[in-house]
């Protein structure tokens, strides 16, 4: 007895209140008890007043009759009418039972009709029925017993499964023989009543739990096959038992000896995982074990011993380094987990990471696995990485002139930027134009590339606050010196430098004319317009040594060359097929029209055909050996009027 009384006192109950277990309703001022059987009038009274839904409730009617009926029973006043409403809502009726489908509190009333009119009433409780909960274990041998920690109920019939059974009142421990082993099947069941059996009205529909039980000759000892650390306040247990053996579950604070029951398991009653709450995993680590024990002997035999683990860990300069502490029997090894994947093993209880990115965040877990099968698993702890060195400057900055706006990128340097600082300088100046960039690409839309020359200062701060070396690029500036010649400013923002320039050359629709490898000079002076146009646009293309980067673009220039003419001041139309025309030589005339007088002012020839010009003859004659004037009119391909006059000898 004095075992079975240590395990009622070491068992963890979880108290459920009792619905309407004590339950007052006020009407009109008075409190009325709803578990009277008797109304308040004592006019009738119930079987019983609660019940399992559905509840079938019988009513007996007490009115006594005035004591004139003992003697004159015929009269009126001995012969009432009784009916009854059996809920707020329903019709009268004569019948004295009930069947409730709804549950709740429901008022009986009860109306006596006659000389003397009476109105009387009472409560009952209709309840959902619920399967009662109850522990069910086993001792050494053929002893068995029963405890039910469920409150809804009054009492509780037990089926013992071997043709036994009895009635158990709530909060008592029932103990049964069987007198040999074996397997049994015990059913529970709820009785509203105590004072019936479980065939009354009151219980009939008060449902049962079955349960087995499996007698054994000895306890066996449970084993912790799993601790995993969920969060900041519990751990979740993974473990095995026998089926016939009962267990305390005992929790022991960061390896001490001492150890206090968290629960009493059973086979069949929990699963194979426990919950632990109210922890403090971080700052502890928890060791647990199940101990098997016999509630009639009080024999205990625990468990090998499974521990939680405490994980910390905090970010240094290019590292991060994580710890942990637990307690190990048989330590097979720590595996470390790193964003999900592992990326040691070891024995130690300490892993310092130098794989880490300044302003990354990564996330560790401990793994440690025993010889004996036993694993157990950290919580989750994250780290940003933090660093003090000053990160690598950009090595190439591509700088190009697109849409009459600079465009600058580059490659992303190893360390994941934060933002980049752009500071612009009109070339000559000092006052500089600052600008931000989260992206490796910026496009200056306040530039006027085709106006100034521009040099460009990038650098980063990284995710750590630290600032890189600055690095400097300088687009190609196109600009005109002279009428024919051009020339621009050297382009830098490539560590290898390029190859050459080449100079592209397009009409002023756009059309790509002529490319030219110009080499490392800076100038170029046109001597060729044979198949030019007077209206041209040039461009410079920078293409760089190293093949992964892209050619970059100087801004265009057009550029109108000046159209010209140039006459001879004498010809001689022999025939000889040499100077036999007056005709002019002249670069990019559109339009053109010439009058040749002779030295009286009179108009001998007009010409609008450039290609023809004039051949010394006036009204199909020969014109005589002279000096005449010529006056010349033109419109270039620029659309620019000019006149040319002058005297040309003719000689024959």
């Amino acid at each position: 007895m004095y075992a079975f009384n240590k395990y009622l006192g070491l068992l963890k109950f979880e108290l459920k209140p009792k619905a309407f277990n004590i339950f007052f309703i006020l009407i009109l001022g008075t409190v009325i008890d709803i578990y009277a059987q008797i109304s308040a009038g004592g006019d009738f009274m119930v079987v019983s007043n609660e019940g399992c839904n559905p509840f079938t409730v019988s009513v007996i009617n007490l009115y006594e009759l005035p004591a004139v009926c003992d003697t004159n029973p015929d009269s009126s006043v001995c012969k009432p009418v009784t009916v009854y409403q059996y809920s707020e809502g329903l019709s009268q009726s004569n019948d004295t039972f009930y069947v409730y489908t709804n549950p709740g509190i429901h008022k009986i009333t009860q109306l006596v009709a006659g000389r003397t009119p009476r109105l009387d009433s009472l409560f009952i409780r209709v309840v959902e029925p619920i399967p009662p909960s109850f522990i069910l274990s086993n001792c050494k041998g053929s002893e068995a017993f029963i405890y039910a920690e469920d409150t809804l109920y009054n009492a509780y019939f037990v089926d013992w499964g071997d043709g036994t059974s009895e009635k158990v009142p709530k909060g008592q421990i029932n103990q049964h023989d069987y007198g040999s082993l074996g397997t049994f099947s015990v059913t529970v069941t709820g009785l509203m009543d105590s004072s019936m059996s479980e065939t009354d009205l009151a219980n009939i529909n008060c449902l049962s739990t079955p349960q087995d039980i499996t007698l054994i000759d000895d306890i066996i000892p449970g084993k912790i096959d799993q601790v995993e650390v969920m969060n900041g306040d519990s751990v979740l247990l993974n473990y095995s038992i026998d089926t016939g053996t009962s267990y305390y579950l005992e929790v022991s604070l960061n390896g001490s000896s001492n150890f206090t029951i968290v629960d009493t398991l059973a086979y069949g009653t929990f699963p194979n995982n426990y919950i632990v709450d109210g922890l403090d995993t971080e700052t502890n680590y928890y060791c647990f074990r199940l101990t098997a024990f016999d509630p009639c002997d009080g024999d205990t035999r625990p468990s090998l011993v499974g521990c939680s683990i405490l994980l910390n860990g905090a970010a240094a300069n290019n590292e991060n380094r994580v710890n942990w502490q637990t307690e190990t029997t048989d330590l097979l090894m720590f595996e470390v987990f790193k964003d999900n994947s592992v990326i040691n093993s070891q024995t130690g209880f300490q892993y310092i990471d130098t794989d880490v990115q300044c302003g990354w965040n990564y996330c560790y877990r401990i793994v440690m696995s025993e010889n004996n099968g036993f694993e157990s698993y950290s919580d989750t702890i994250c780290i940003t990485a933090i660093s003090t060195d000053t990160p690598p400057g950009i090595s190439d900055i591509n700088a190009t002139v697109e849409n009459d706006m600079v465009e600058l990128s580059w490659s992303d340097p190893a360390t994941i930027p934060l933002v980049y600082f752009i500071n612009r300088y009109v070339k000559g100046g000092t006052q500089a134009e600052s600008f931000n960039s989260t992206t490796s690409a910026f496009t200056d839309s306040t530039s006027r590339p085709s106006q100034n020359s521009y040099l460009y200062e990038i650098s980063y701060e990284d995710l750590c606050g630290n600032v890189s070396p600055v690095a400097t690029a300088s687009p190609v500036f196109l600009s005109k010196y002279l009428s024919t010649t051009i020339q621009w400013t050297n382009y830098q923002g490539w560590q290898n430098g390029f190859q050459f320039y080449q100079l592209e050359t397009y009409d002023d629709g756009g059309q790509l004319l002529n490319t030219i490898n110009i080499g490392t000079d800076t100038s170029y002076a046109e001597v060729d317009f044979t198949n030019l146009p007077q209206n041209v646009v040039y461009r410079i293309v920078v293409v760089p040594n190293d093949m992964g980067l892209p050619d970059v673009h100087s801004n265009f220039l057009p550029v109108t060359f000046p159209s010209s003419v140039v006459f001879p001041n004498a010809f001689t139309p022999n025939g000889d097929g040499l100077n036999d025309v007056f005709i002019y030589e002249g670069l990019f005339i559109n339009e053109f029209r010439m009058v040749i007088y002779n030295r009286w002012g009179e108009a001998i020839y007009v010409t609008e055909n450039p290609d023809l010009g004039w051949d010394g003859t006036t009204n199909s004659k020969q014109a005589p050996s002279d000096m005449y004037i010529f006056n010349a009119e033109f419109k270039d391909e620029s659309g620019i009027s000019f006149v040319k006059k002058g005297e040309v000898y003719l000689l024959r």
